[in-house]
């Protein structure tokens, strides 16, 4: 079984916190393989669980997690759900993936219920990791200058993996921004660190400094109500 990401464990303690519990309807946006889902479903209670993402065999896998599973392109096709229909909705590091990420929050903010909440986690432009990096000439983590190469922050070091595809990166404050802007309120906010890929030691302080200010955290969760108009 994977291991839990931290990120993932700090959205499980804060739906503990929000105390939302047995509800009817849950959406992951970006769903992949269905793992975080299904365990967020299993937080929440949830007896319809949905899930979208576009990649079809990753969709496959989630199916087989019992989530109900649609293929979607989230910068250009309607969710496939009522107007009000939605308890909870999570998008897990989606949103820096879209050409259109306005398009997605609108849609959220259709299918969810005027009592509804939006989870949202997505990497830190200015993180104390990347504001350190900039001070020093390099590039900022999750920040990417092509579809091909990585650029290596450590010199000497030849970072040979692909890119993940990131679009765009927010601050924390820019992120409040825009969830405001396309009517939601915000209700809470967290900070994490990302995998424990991490060295121990960077953990430890990333736990440290993103419980202190979010606003440095390495990732944002942010966990906002839709507000009605």
């Amino acid at each position: 079984m994977n291991q839990i990401q931290p990120r993932l464990k700090a959205v499980l303690e804060l739906l503990d916190g929000l105390k939302v519990k047995n509800i009817k309807k849950y959406l992951d946006i970006g769903c992949g393989d269905g793992y975080f889902t299904y365990l967020i479903s299993l937080k929440l209670g949830a007896s319809e669980v949905y899930g979208v993402d576009i990649n079809k065999e990753r969709l496959t896998l989630a199916g087989e997690k019992g989530i109900k599973c649609f293929l979607v392109d989230l910068n250009t096709e309607r969710l496939p759900l009522p107007n009000n229909s939605v308890d909870v909705v999570t998008s897990l590091e989606v949103i820096e993936h879209l050409i259109n990420p306005d398009y997605m929050l609108q849609e959220v903010h259709r299918v969810l219920k005027p009592t509804g909440y939006l989870i949202i986690t997505t990497p830190n432009l200015a993180s104390y990791i990347n504001r350190g990096l900039l001070l020093f000439g390099f590039q900022p983590t999750y920040l990417e200058v092509s579809t091909e190469f990585e650029v290596p922050r450590l010199l000497g070091h030849k970072n040979l993996s692909k890119p993940s595809g990131h679009l765009r990166l927010y601050t924390l404050n820019a992120l409040k921004f825009l969830l405001k802007m396309h009517h939601f309120e915000i209700v809470r906010v967290k900070g994490s660190t990302s995998t424990y890929s991490i060295p121990k030691p960077v953990r430890f302080m990333d736990k440290i400094i993103g419980s202190l200010s979010p606003s440095l955290a390495r990732i944002i969760i942010i966990v906002a109500k839709k507000r009605n108009f």
